[in-house]
């Protein structure tokens, strides 16, 4: 269960925003908020709403789109793919980091930063994932990689702070891809630390030699316990501007479909256009009109509008 904790309803404009919506789109506000936590986003996003909005196969949108013959499903995968936040984006399949996974790349980083090297490689990369995984796995995983990358004593030493990934290097960026694709193989929502293990060895084999264990190995010793289940951190957030203007644009208490022709007016150039790709057009929205309905809330939930059911 979720409550609008996600939100910051203390943030005058937000909160404003949160007042105005139709009950049904202020729930979607507010899994938006959450999702866009698990994304480890900073703000709420028009790509957050529409991932959501899209998810839910009751809207009166998703009706619509299914009414045009696109797939829900395949707008979903492709908004991910658009949204801010920590993630892969790949061909086959994008996906967050989970809150451990996470934790894993921000030590990596530090840990380059400490010894002075000019890049992440995929030796910081296991360094930092593998104590983050939880203490059964652990346990499992030999931890020394050998020596560490030095500094050169020619590059500058790599900053703490801004774009995660601004300095992880080919093979390590080949590696967080690797776990990518492991963890929507085997269903999945994030990238775990485990996945990130598990890739560093597959991807370069002298490293698994290093430590002393095949990442067939990791593979076994880890089937069934991969997925990260933790919580992102506590927090709140707010709409940032763009998706502020566009709910300020939505008549008072306008439903989902509203939302929807609003991405067309409001929504990112890339977002247009996906929309286009897939023929979920303005004449769409209206030629659906009043066919479809959104959900009654809170009966459908079976629950008041402050504790809302959400997903990522």
């Amino acid at each position: 269960m979720l409550s609008l904790m996600s939100l910051d309803l203390e943030d005058a404009r937000t909160r404003g925003l949160h007042e105005r919506l139709s009950p049904y789109v202020r729930e979607l506000f507010s899994r938006a908020a959450h999702h866009a936590r698990v994304m480890h986003a900073d703000e709420i996003s028009r790509e957050h709403l529409l991932m959501v909005l899209l998810e839910d196969e009751e809207s009166a949108a998703s009706q619509a789109v299914l009414f045009g013959f696109a797939d829900p499903e395949t707008l979903v995968a492709e908004t991910l793919a658009l949204s801010p936040g920590i993630l892969v984006v790949g061909s086959g399949a994008s996906l967050p980091f989970s809150p451990l996974g996470v934790r894993g790349l921000f030590r990596a980083r530090e840990l380059a930063a400490e010894s002075g090297a000019s890049a992440v490689g995929t030796a910081l990369l296991f360094a930092g994932s593998r104590p983050v995984l939880p203490d059964e796995l652990r346990s499992l995983i030999p931890g020394e990689t050998g020596d560490q990358p030095a500094s050169d004593g020619t590059s500058e030493p790599i900053p703490t702070d801004g774009p995660l990934f601004a300095h992880f290097d080919a093979p390590a960026r080949r590696a967080l891809g690797t776990a990518c694709r492991t963890a929507g193989r085997l269903g999945r929502s994030a990238i775990s630390p485990a996945h990130i293990v598990e890739a560093c060895l597959e991807t370069e084999p002298e490293l698994a030699l290093r430590v002393g264990v095949a990442a067939s190995r990791v593979r076994s010793l880890f089937a069934g316990r991969d997925a990260d289940e933790s919580e992102p951190p506590e927090g709140v957030l707010v709409a940032d501007d763009p998706l502020a203007t566009l709910l300020e644009a939505l008549p008072a208490g306008a439903g989902s479909m509203g939302l929807l022709a609003a991405f067309y007016e409001l929504g990112s150039e890339e977002v247009v256009q996906m929309l286009s790709r897939h023929k979920v057009t303005p004449d769409l929205v209206a030629r659906a009109g009043d066919s479809f309905r959104d959900p009654e809330i809170p009966a459908r939930r079976g629950a008041s509008p402050d504790l809302l059911e959400g997903g990522a």
